[in-house]
């Protein structure tokens, strides 16, 4: 179902990718205290399990993605549970594969009102060597997206 869609019944439709990350439950928290309104806002959760590669470039096999199924569903169900027992509206997606193309898919297909996404603060040189899921997402997606940066670590 497209934002179009969802917003017959006048909710916003946010979206809200999500790892086992600090960042990531951060970014959760923010959106509860900061941008979410628990009368107008739906949420979705969703998390990518992500095959690593190996050292010649052959991605794991299929038992490696079932065996962190698990991870992933229990991720996304704590996470959920936080949210409702707060009073917001969620629904949670898990997904396999390459995070920043398969959120990039999956976002397109929801056409969210928002996407709300964290960031590892990483440097220039960090974002190139590793990647940013949230750097591809606003190169990639046409939905308004906020960054949330990282908690300070005092």
């Amino acid at each position: 179902m497209t934002a179009q869609e969802q917003s017959k019944d006048g909710k916003r439709t946010v979206c809200i990718p999500i790892d086992a990350s600090q960042n990531a439950s951060h970014v959760v928290d923010w959106a509860m205290e900061n941008i979410l309104n628990k009368d107008n806002d739906k949420v979705v959760l969703i998390n990518v399990r992500e095959c690593p590669k190996d050292v010649f470039g052959v991605e794991c096999d299929y038992k490696y993605f079932e065996d962190r199924k698990e991870e992933s569903l229990a991720l996304l169900d704590r996470t959920s549970k936080r949210m409702t027992s707060n009073g917001f509206e969620c629904k949670s997606i898990a997904l396999r594969g390459e995070p920043r193309t398969e959120l990039e898919c999956e976002i397109g297909r929801l056409n969210p009102d928002l996407i709300l996404v964290g960031s590892r603060g990483l440097g220039m040189v960090g974002r190139a060597l590793m990647g940013s899921v949230s750097t591809h997402l606003i190169h990639h997606c046409k939905n308004p997206i906020v960054v949330v940066p990282p908690l300070i670590k005092q």
